[in-house]
């Protein structure tokens, strides 16, 4: 049996699979530990089954009926144990002097395992069908992810797949190993997403969408009087990449530094939400031959709601507002009431009835939205669109949840 690579699909992550285990009774993977790593904990204490989720793991979180193969989802099908070290790349810049692990890179991990998997020859056995390929292990779709816990670097976490159906619908979560070293740490991260190479375009199809008017309106840009509002240009010419003067940059509004910050500008912001630019650095540690997974979209919406938020909190009459209150509802005629405000971290909690690309090419500029969809004290929840900014060909759209301590 061949051992995976330490870094699966995202080759510039360094998140290094352990041990990894299938109820079909397979041999242990356990890859030879590093110099100087400490050597693995056992996934269970003597006597326990690793592969029992806990009760509450039993029902689908989806709630759209997914089940286990046979029916059953009283027992993982796989886990596996994975050290996320504390000199991974995925720290850059999330966040400067106190780095988290980005709550969308739980979806990588997920990713990570099932390329294990289907390397083995396994997830089709497991799955019935459908996922038989390492390419067939994209996520196109989140039904449902809840982030519970932050992971810090030097984490070790404990990632169990409880099911996986022919549709190629995956049930997992995440858990932090306790002090112990054994199961039954605090669930980091738990849902339900679909796996698959259909959907929204790819890549590569991206890639030829830049249509002849995108390539001149383009061309006009560089033409433009610079006096012209960046923000009013973009309603004209979708596509541009004109920096929107007239917001803060987003390092002014956002904890993140690159490769982490993926917004680029902010366009328009108002009542109804912010619209802004973003894209995906080639040096970004989930990026890989010209492309990115297609749930770093979620990333860029999360960083969206996070810029509104801080432009929210920059209004210096009255009280702050909270993103659902409504922001400025334009920078030209509310511009002197935007003063400076420290950014703050803020978390990614939540994502429901995501569609996605399976990847995104690098560097191609993608246009963002997110609308309030209600909050209650520090969580809020925003509908969210991103397409790409030549094409306005929608990419991804869903419903993300954040939250945002006072301090």
């Amino acid at each position: 049996m061949s051992s995976p690579s330490t870094s699966g699909s995202e080759p510039g992550a360094g998140f290094r699979l352990l041990r990894l285990e299938t109820a079909a009774g397979g041999a242990p993977l356990r890859p030879p530990a590093a110099a100087g790593e400490p050597p693995l904990q056992p996934l269970a204490a003597a006597g326990e089954s690793p592969l029992q989720p806990p009760a509450a793991a039993g029902a689908d979180p989806s709630g759209g009926g997914h089940a286990a193969p046979g029916g059953s989802a009283a027992a993982a099908l796989a886990v596996a144990e994975i050290l996320i070290p504390s000199g991974s790349p995925i720290f850059a810049g999330h966040f400067p002097g106190r780095p988290l692990l980005p709550g969308i890179a739980h979806l990588a991990l997920l990713r990570q395992v099932l390329d294990a998997l289907a390397g083995r020859g396994e997830v089709g056995e497991i799955g019935g069908g459908g996922l038989g390929t390492p390419t067939a292990t994209a996520i196109t779709e989140v039904h449902r992810l809840r982030l519970r816990q932050p992971v810090s670097p030097g984490d070790r976490l404990e990632l169990r797949v409880l099911a996986i159906d022919a549709a190629g619908t995956v049930r997992f979560e995440v858990r932090r190993q306790s002090a112990a070293g054994g199961p039954g740490g605090e669930i980091a991260a738990d849902g339900a997403v679909r796996c698959g190479t259909g959907g929204l375009p790819s890549a590569a199809a991206l890639a030829q969408q830049l249509t002849g008017a995108a390539l001149a309106a383009t061309a006009l840009v560089q033409h433009l009087p610079g006096t012209l509002a960046a923000a009013a240009l973009a309603k004209q010419l979708p596509g541009t990449l004109a920096a929107a003067s007239d917001f803060p940059d987003p390092a002014e509004l956002l904890p993140h530094a690159p490769p982490a910050r993926l917004l680029t500008a902010v366009l328009e912001a108002g009542a109804a939400g912010i619209t802004a630019t973003g894209a995906i650095p080639a040096d970004h540690p989930l990026a890989a031959g010209g492309e990115a997974p297609g749930f770093l979209a979620l990333e860029l919406a999360a960083q969206a709601a996070g810029a509104g938020e801080a432009l929210a909190r920059s209004a210096s009459q009255g009280p702050p507002r909270s993103a659902s209150q409504g922001l400025p509802r334009n920078a030209s005629e509310d511009l002197p009431r935007l003063v400076s405000v420290a950014p703050r971290i803020g978390y990614l909690v939540g994502v429901r009835g995501a569609r996605l690309p399976a990847a995104l090419p690098i560097g191609r500029a993608l246009r963002v939205t997110a609308a309030p969809a209600g909050s209650a004290g520090a969580l809020a929840t925003y509908e969210v669109e991103i397409a790409d900014a030549a094409s306005n060909q929608p990419l991804a759209t869903g419903t993300i949840s954040t939250f945002l301590p006072d301090s």
